[in-house]
This record gives structure tokens, sequence and C-alpha cells, in this order.
């Protein structure tokens, strides 16, 4: 269960990487 909360840990980090990226490119 541990590996499993690191994992989302994992993916919250990717998914805000990814919305501050699709923000900068609204941005221009």
């Amino acid at each position: 269960m541990q590996n499993q909360a690191g994992w989302l840990g994992v993916r919250l980090v990717i998914q805000s990487q990814n919305v501050k990226i699709q923000a900068g490119l609204q941005k221009g």
C-alpha cells in the first residue's frame, strides 16, 4: 500500500506540472 501512495504522489506532481505547462502555452 505504501508503494501505491507514492505512485499517487508522483501522479499528482506530474498532473500539476502538466497544468502549469498548459497554462504557459495558453499565455503564449
